[in-house]
């Protein structure tokens, strides 16, 4: 039998809860006061935005 599993979201600058805006491929991080390159990596500053407003 497989067990389900909820899908976990990557941590991506742009579904960043501390992110700024997107532009050229860059967002600001609030948290390392740095601009960063979208995409999928290994961060521990990471907070979902899903779960800011849990409805």
């Amino acid at each position: 039998m497989k067990k389900n599993k909820d899908p976990e979201q990557k941590a991506d600058c742009r579904h960043c809860q501390r992110a700024g805006p997107e532009e050229n491929y860059m967002c600001y991080c609030s948290e390392l006061k740095v601009n960063r390159s979208v995409g999928t990596r290994i961060c521990n500053h990471f907070l979902p935005k899903s779960k800011i407003h849990p409805k």
